[in-house]
């Protein structure tokens, strides 16, 4: 079984740093898994904020230099955001900008100071977290959650590729766990808020 998820499925689980990265991932999980459960954008942000932390330490745990300083960016984004109607220095758009900027800076410091290798294979891996986090910078600052959920649901995927790749266990079923979780948000707060007022007319 060790053999099976450790060479067959290629997940972290060789060393007792990498095994306390997946099981601060488990925490991180429970966290982005409510988050699309909530009906307003601040609770939304405020949960993603949560996860963000212990997705932190789990991919730095796992080795993950791109996965782990991304989620560093993501805390000051869910922080800013969560601020977003309560505070006036938080209300630009521009706040979108500066961190997307930020994400595209974790890539080029995994190649230029973590020396990351330089192939064709990395730099694809390494980017789909940044394209995913971008979406994300753009996503989080939409009024309407049902907005959120749904492109939430178009960035998922790209982490999940990107967890299974550099396996984090956790963070892969927190994708997938998101991915249904954000179609049964859109299902149950959306498609029904719809068909109310439809019924209503």
């Amino acid at each position: 079984m060790w053999e099976f998820l450790t060479v067959t499925l290629g997940l972290k689980l060789n060393t007792p740093l990498e095994i306390a990265g997946q099981c601060v991932g488990l925490i991180a999980l429970i966290f982005a898994i409510s988050s699309f459960q909530m009906k307003t954008q601040k609770k939304i942000n405020a949960l993603q904020c949560c996860a963000s932390v212990f997705w932190t330490f789990s991919y730095f745990f796992i080795g993950s230099i791109v996965g782990a300083l991304s989620n560093i960016v993501a805390i000051f984004r869910g922080f800013v955001y969560s601020k977003t109607y309560t505070k006036k220095w938080a209300e630009p758009s521009y706040w979108s900008y500066i961190f997307s900027f930020g994400f595209v800076i974790v890539y080029i410091l995994n190649f230029t100071v973590f020396k990351s290798e330089v192939s064709f294979i990395n730099l694809f891996k390494e980017s789909l977290p940044i394209i995913g986090s971008i979406i994300l910078c753009f996503s989080l600052r939409m009024k309407k959650a049902k907005t959120v959920r749904i492109l939430f649901f178009c960035s998922s995927p790209m982490w999940l590729v990107y967890n299974y790749w550099v396996g984090n266990i956790f963070a892969t079923i927190a994708e997938i766990s998101c991915e249904v979780s954000s179609i049964v948000g859109i299902l149950r707060l959306d498609l029904k808020k719809k068909n109310s007022i439809e019924e209503g007319e």
